[in-house]
Protein backbone atom coordinates (compact mmCIF):
# COMPACT_ATOMS: atom_id res chain seq x y z
CA UNK A 1 0.00 0.00 0.00
CA UNK A 2 1.10 3.29 -0.92
CA UNK A 3 0.75 6.06 1.77
CA UNK A 4 -1.41 8.75 0.75
CA UNK A 5 -1.16 12.47 2.40
CA UNK A 6 -3.53 13.39 4.98
CA UNK A 7 -5.19 16.89 4.40
CA UNK A 8 -2.98 20.32 5.06
CA UNK A 9 -4.25 21.78 8.53
CA UNK A 10 -6.22 24.85 6.43
CA UNK A 11 -8.04 22.69 4.27
CA UNK A 12 -10.99 24.42 4.06
CA UNK A 13 -9.66 27.77 3.61
CA UNK A 14 -7.15 26.31 1.39
CA UNK A 15 -10.13 25.08 -0.80
CA UNK A 16 -11.84 28.73 -0.63
CA UNK A 17 -8.62 30.38 -1.59
CA UNK A 18 -8.52 28.03 -4.64
CA UNK A 19 -12.09 28.99 -5.73
CA UNK A 20 -11.25 32.71 -5.05
CA UNK A 21 -8.49 32.15 -7.89
CA UNK A 22 -11.18 29.98 -9.83
CA UNK A 23 -8.69 27.32 -10.38
CA UNK A 24 -11.05 24.48 -9.91
CA UNK A 25 -12.46 24.54 -13.24
CA UNK A 26 -11.35 22.03 -15.61
CA UNK A 27 -10.06 23.94 -18.24
CA UNK A 28 -6.32 24.27 -19.17
CA UNK A 29 -5.03 27.63 -18.82
CA UNK A 30 -2.57 28.33 -21.39
CA UNK A 31 -0.95 31.32 -19.56
CA UNK A 32 1.42 28.87 -17.14
CA UNK A 33 1.98 26.60 -19.95
CA UNK A 34 5.25 28.61 -20.96
CA UNK A 35 6.69 27.38 -17.36
CA UNK A 36 5.34 24.40 -17.83
CA UNK A 37 7.36 23.72 -21.04
CA UNK A 38 10.70 25.73 -19.33
CA UNK A 39 11.02 22.64 -15.99
CA UNK A 40 10.51 20.24 -18.67
CA UNK A 41 13.03 21.32 -21.48
CA UNK A 42 15.90 22.84 -19.00
CA UNK A 43 15.20 19.46 -16.59
CA UNK A 44 15.10 17.11 -19.24
CA UNK A 45 12.39 15.38 -17.94
CA UNK A 46 9.72 13.17 -19.36
CA UNK A 47 6.88 15.82 -18.12
CA UNK A 48 6.40 18.94 -16.08
CA UNK A 49 2.98 20.19 -14.68
CA UNK A 50 1.32 22.81 -12.51
CA UNK A 51 -0.99 20.59 -10.28
CA UNK A 52 -3.52 22.56 -8.81
CA UNK A 53 -4.94 19.87 -5.24
CA UNK A 54 -8.96 20.26 -5.12
CA UNK A 55 -10.87 18.11 -3.75
CA UNK A 56 -10.15 14.72 -3.85
CA UNK A 57 -8.45 15.39 -6.80
CA UNK A 58 -5.29 16.55 -8.20
CA UNK A 59 -5.77 18.44 -11.75
CA UNK A 60 -3.20 20.04 -14.06
CA UNK A 61 -3.96 23.79 -14.95
CA UNK A 62 -1.20 23.52 -17.46
CA UNK A 63 1.12 20.17 -18.55
CA UNK A 64 3.85 19.27 -20.83
CA UNK A 65 4.15 15.36 -21.88
CA UNK A 66 1.51 13.52 -20.39
CA UNK A 67 -2.05 13.18 -21.52
CA UNK A 68 -3.30 13.22 -18.28
CA UNK A 69 -5.55 15.76 -16.66
CA UNK A 70 -6.46 14.69 -13.48
CA UNK A 71 -5.93 12.09 -10.84
CA UNK A 72 -7.16 10.67 -7.44
CA UNK A 73 -5.50 12.84 -4.39
CA UNK A 74 -4.72 9.89 -2.88
CA UNK A 75 -2.46 8.81 -5.64
CA UNK A 76 -1.14 12.29 -5.29
CA UNK A 77 2.60 13.01 -4.95
CA UNK A 78 1.91 17.10 -4.93
CA UNK A 79 -0.86 16.71 -1.96
CA UNK A 80 2.20 15.42 -0.23
CA UNK A 81 4.63 18.41 -1.03
CA UNK A 82 1.68 21.27 -0.11
CA UNK A 83 2.18 19.66 3.40
CA UNK A 84 5.69 21.38 3.91
CA UNK A 85 7.41 24.60 2.75
CA UNK A 86 10.76 23.13 0.65
CA UNK A 87 10.51 21.16 -2.40
CA UNK A 88 9.89 17.93 -2.37
CA UNK A 89 12.53 15.66 -3.96
CA UNK A 90 11.86 12.17 -4.91
CA UNK A 91 15.01 10.14 -6.69
CA UNK A 92 13.46 7.05 -7.50
CA UNK A 93 10.03 6.21 -6.15
CA UNK A 94 10.06 2.69 -5.93
CA UNK A 95 12.26 2.94 -3.28
CA UNK A 96 10.13 5.62 -1.28
CA UNK A 97 7.65 4.07 1.05
CA UNK A 98 5.44 6.47 0.73
CA UNK A 99 4.94 5.76 -3.24
CA UNK A 100 6.84 2.48 -3.86
CA UNK A 101 3.34 1.09 -4.79
CA UNK A 102 1.29 4.44 -5.72
CA UNK A 103 -0.45 3.37 -8.95
CA UNK A 104 1.23 6.09 -10.62
CA UNK A 105 4.26 4.73 -10.31
CA UNK A 106 3.30 1.41 -10.41
CA UNK A 107 1.04 1.82 -13.82
CA UNK A 108 0.97 4.80 -16.73
CA UNK A 109 2.94 7.33 -16.32
CA UNK A 110 5.44 4.80 -14.15
CA UNK A 111 6.68 7.74 -12.31
CA UNK A 112 10.55 6.99 -10.88
CA UNK A 113 11.37 10.45 -10.51
CA UNK A 114 9.27 13.34 -9.10
CA UNK A 115 10.32 17.27 -7.76
CA UNK A 116 7.70 19.26 -6.61
CA UNK A 117 7.82 23.03 -4.99
CA UNK A 118 4.80 24.31 -3.52
CA UNK A 119 3.01 27.28 -5.20
CA UNK A 120 1.44 29.70 -2.42
CA UNK A 121 -1.43 32.24 -3.00
CA UNK A 122 -1.55 35.74 -2.01
CA UNK A 123 -2.12 34.56 1.89
CA UNK A 124 0.48 31.94 1.80
CA UNK A 125 -1.94 29.04 1.44
CA UNK A 126 -0.35 26.30 -0.70
CA UNK A 127 -3.00 25.61 -3.65
CA UNK A 128 -0.91 23.34 -5.71
CA UNK A 129 2.40 22.30 -7.29
CA UNK A 130 4.72 23.21 -10.05
CA UNK A 131 6.71 19.87 -10.66
CA UNK A 132 9.12 17.41 -12.82
CA UNK A 133 8.15 14.41 -13.53
CA UNK A 134 10.42 11.27 -15.29
CA UNK A 135 10.37 7.66 -15.74
CA UNK A 136 13.78 6.73 -14.88
CA UNK A 137 15.34 7.29 -11.22
CA UNK A 138 17.27 11.07 -11.34
CA UNK A 139 19.15 13.57 -8.91
CA UNK A 140 18.14 17.12 -9.24
CA UNK A 141 21.17 19.35 -9.70
CA UNK A 142 21.76 22.68 -7.64
CA UNK A 143 21.15 25.07 -10.93
CA UNK A 144 18.04 22.90 -11.43
CA UNK A 145 16.37 23.67 -7.96
CA UNK A 146 17.21 27.49 -8.47
CA UNK A 147 15.54 27.06 -12.09
CA UNK A 148 12.32 25.94 -10.47
CA UNK A 149 12.86 28.58 -7.44
CA UNK A 150 13.03 31.18 -9.74
CA UNK A 151 10.23 29.87 -12.14
CA UNK A 152 7.85 29.02 -8.36
CA UNK A 153 8.29 32.86 -7.82
CA UNK A 154 7.16 33.72 -11.37
CA UNK A 155 3.80 31.41 -10.99
CA UNK A 156 2.75 33.13 -7.17
CA UNK A 157 4.05 36.77 -8.62
CA UNK A 158 1.25 35.28 -11.88
CA UNK A 159 -1.52 34.17 -9.37
CA UNK A 160 -1.24 37.62 -7.04
CA UNK A 161 -2.10 39.27 -9.59
CA UNK A 162 -5.32 37.25 -10.31
CA UNK A 163 -6.04 38.06 -6.86
CA UNK A 164 -5.38 41.94 -7.05
CA UNK A 165 -7.53 41.99 -9.76
CA UNK A 166 -10.79 41.02 -7.90
CA UNK A 167 -10.17 42.82 -4.98
CA UNK A 168 -11.65 46.32 -4.14
CA UNK A 169 -8.54 49.12 -3.86
CA UNK A 170 -9.84 51.39 -1.14
CA UNK A 171 -11.47 48.28 1.17
CA UNK A 172 -9.40 45.05 0.44
CA UNK A 173 -12.53 43.03 0.30
CA UNK A 174 -13.62 41.34 -2.82
CA UNK A 175 -14.81 43.67 -5.86
CA UNK A 176 -18.71 43.80 -7.42
CA UNK A 177 -17.43 41.78 -9.89
CA UNK A 178 -15.89 39.04 -7.85
CA UNK A 179 -19.03 39.20 -6.09
CA UNK A 180 -21.33 39.14 -8.60
CA UNK A 181 -19.64 36.14 -10.12
CA UNK A 182 -19.28 33.93 -6.53
CA UNK A 183 -22.74 35.08 -5.62
CA UNK A 184 -24.63 33.56 -9.26
CA UNK A 185 -22.19 30.33 -8.68
CA UNK A 186 -22.94 29.54 -4.99
CA UNK A 187 -26.87 30.14 -5.95
CA UNK A 188 -26.11 26.92 -8.74
CA UNK A 189 -24.38 25.14 -6.41
CA UNK A 190 -27.02 25.36 -3.60
CA UNK A 191 -29.90 24.35 -6.41
CA UNK A 192 -28.15 21.70 -7.83
CA UNK A 193 -26.36 20.11 -4.57
CA UNK A 194 -30.05 21.42 -2.14
CA UNK A 195 -28.39 23.87 0.07
CA UNK A 196 -29.05 26.41 1.86
CA UNK A 197 -27.66 29.98 0.35
CA UNK A 198 -27.56 33.52 2.70
CA UNK A 199 -27.09 36.84 1.67
CA UNK A 200 -26.31 39.67 4.30
CA UNK A 201 -26.11 43.60 3.41
CA UNK A 202 -24.42 45.91 5.23
CA UNK A 203 -24.62 49.95 5.15
CA UNK A 204 -22.97 52.16 7.86
CA UNK A 205 -25.38 54.42 9.18
CA UNK A 206 -25.70 58.10 8.90
CA UNK A 207 -22.13 57.59 6.36
CA UNK A 208 -23.03 60.89 4.35
CA UNK A 209 -22.88 62.97 7.53
CA UNK A 210 -19.59 61.19 8.65
CA UNK A 211 -17.97 62.18 5.57
CA UNK A 212 -19.69 65.74 5.86
CA UNK A 213 -18.31 66.35 9.26
CA UNK A 214 -14.55 65.03 9.37
CA UNK A 215 -13.73 64.46 5.28
CA UNK A 216 -14.04 62.05 3.34
CA UNK A 217 -10.26 60.90 4.20
CA UNK A 218 -11.51 60.33 7.44
CA UNK A 219 -14.43 58.50 5.74
CA UNK A 220 -12.22 56.19 3.43
CA UNK A 221 -10.27 55.32 6.48
CA UNK A 222 -13.33 54.42 8.79
CA UNK A 223 -15.03 52.28 5.73
CA UNK A 224 -11.87 50.85 5.23
CA UNK A 225 -11.92 49.78 9.04
CA UNK A 226 -15.23 48.68 9.28
CA UNK A 227 -14.75 46.61 6.16
CA UNK A 228 -11.79 45.03 7.20
CA UNK A 229 -13.54 44.10 10.64
CA UNK A 230 -16.67 42.70 8.62
CA UNK A 231 -14.38 40.61 7.20
CA UNK A 232 -12.68 39.06 10.07
CA UNK A 233 -15.69 38.02 11.39
CA UNK A 234 -16.09 35.48 8.92
CA UNK A 235 -15.14 32.29 10.43
CA UNK A 236 -15.40 29.59 7.22
CA UNK A 237 -13.28 29.30 4.72
CA UNK A 238 -16.41 29.73 2.22
CA UNK A 239 -18.10 32.41 3.14
CA UNK A 240 -16.87 36.00 1.19
CA UNK A 241 -17.06 39.64 2.36
CA UNK A 242 -17.44 42.31 -0.96
CA UNK A 243 -17.59 45.97 -1.19
CA UNK A 244 -21.16 46.71 -2.84
CA UNK A 245 -21.49 50.03 -3.58
CA UNK A 246 -20.96 53.30 -1.68
CA UNK A 247 -20.62 52.14 2.21
CA UNK A 248 -22.25 49.23 1.50
CA UNK A 249 -20.53 45.74 1.80
CA UNK A 250 -21.84 42.52 0.91
CA UNK A 251 -21.49 39.27 2.94
CA UNK A 252 -22.34 36.09 1.18
CA UNK A 253 -22.67 32.83 3.12
CA UNK A 254 -23.05 29.38 1.26
CA UNK A 255 -24.53 26.04 3.18
CA UNK A 256 -26.10 28.80 6.12
CA UNK A 257 -29.57 28.58 7.15
CA UNK A 258 -31.64 31.59 7.66
CA UNK A 259 -31.60 31.36 11.36
CA UNK A 260 -27.56 30.88 11.01
CA UNK A 261 -27.59 34.19 8.90
CA UNK A 262 -29.62 35.73 11.31
CA UNK A 263 -27.22 35.13 14.05
CA UNK A 264 -24.23 36.29 12.05
CA UNK A 265 -25.98 39.77 11.07
CA UNK A 266 -26.41 40.40 14.54
CA UNK A 267 -22.90 39.50 15.71
CA UNK A 268 -22.03 41.37 12.93
CA UNK A 269 -24.23 44.95 14.19
CA UNK A 270 -23.21 44.21 17.20
CA UNK A 271 -19.27 43.41 16.69
CA UNK A 272 -19.27 46.76 14.72
CA UNK A 273 -20.97 48.77 17.51
CA UNK A 274 -18.22 47.72 19.64
CA UNK A 275 -15.88 49.32 17.75
CA UNK A 276 -16.95 52.28 19.58
CA UNK A 277 -15.53 54.16 16.40
CA UNK A 278 -16.96 58.29 17.45
CA UNK A 279 -19.62 59.55 14.64
CA UNK A 280 -20.94 62.71 17.10
CA UNK A 281 -23.56 63.47 13.95
CA UNK A 282 -25.40 60.17 14.35
CA UNK A 283 -28.24 59.46 17.33
CA UNK A 284 -26.11 56.95 18.68
CA UNK A 285 -22.61 59.17 18.38
CA UNK A 286 -20.97 55.93 17.48
CA UNK A 287 -20.12 54.12 13.84
CA UNK A 288 -23.11 51.18 13.71
CA UNK A 289 -24.12 49.32 10.62
CA UNK A 290 -27.98 48.15 9.67
CA UNK A 291 -27.95 44.83 8.26
CA UNK A 292 -30.83 42.94 5.77
CA UNK A 293 -30.18 39.76 4.85
CA UNK A 294 -32.01 36.65 3.03
CA UNK A 295 -32.04 33.02 2.71
CA UNK A 296 -33.04 30.37 0.02
CA UNK A 297 -33.62 26.59 0.68
CA UNK A 298 -34.05 23.44 -1.40
CA UNK A 299 -37.90 24.10 -0.05
CA UNK A 300 -37.93 27.59 -1.69
CA UNK A 301 -39.27 27.83 -5.56
CA UNK A 302 -36.29 27.12 -7.54
CA UNK A 303 -37.60 29.47 -10.46
CA UNK A 304 -36.16 32.16 -7.57
CA UNK A 305 -33.23 33.61 -9.12
CA UNK A 306 -30.29 34.86 -7.22
CA UNK A 307 -31.14 38.50 -8.35
CA UNK A 308 -34.56 38.12 -6.12
CA UNK A 309 -32.57 36.80 -3.05
CA UNK A 310 -30.42 39.88 -2.87
CA UNK A 311 -33.37 42.62 -3.49
CA UNK A 312 -34.77 40.43 -0.69
CA UNK A 313 -31.96 41.17 1.64
CA UNK A 314 -31.75 44.42 0.07
CA UNK A 315 -35.68 45.14 1.07
CA UNK A 316 -34.90 43.89 4.71
CA UNK A 317 -31.81 46.37 5.02
CA UNK A 318 -34.37 49.61 3.72
CA UNK A 319 -36.86 48.03 6.94
CA UNK A 320 -34.15 48.08 9.02
CA UNK A 321 -32.86 51.75 8.24
CA UNK A 322 -36.65 53.07 8.45
CA UNK A 323 -37.14 50.91 11.98
CA UNK A 324 -34.50 53.51 13.10
CA UNK A 325 -31.11 51.97 11.86
CA UNK A 326 -28.19 49.45 14.20
CA UNK A 327 -30.06 46.88 13.85
CA UNK A 328 -30.63 43.31 12.20
CA UNK A 329 -33.69 42.17 10.10
CA UNK A 330 -33.85 39.05 7.52
CA UNK A 331 -36.55 38.64 4.48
Amino acid sequence: MHIAAPYHPHEAARQATLEQLHLTGKDFEPSFDRLTRLVRHVLGVRAATFTVVDGERQFFKSVQGLDLRETSRDASFCAHTILGHEMLVVPDALKDVRFGSNPLVMGEPHIRFYAGIPIRAHNRLPIGTLCAIDDSPRELMPEQRTLMEDLRDILEETLLLRALSVKDRLTGLYNRRYFDEFFEREWRRGHRSALPLSVLLVDIDHFRLYNESNGHEAGDRTLKLVAHHLAAQLRRGGDIAARYVGAQCVIVLPETSASDAAGVAVHLRESVQKLAIPHPASPAQLITVSVGGSSIHKTDNPLLGHSTLLARADAALNEAKQAGRNRALMR
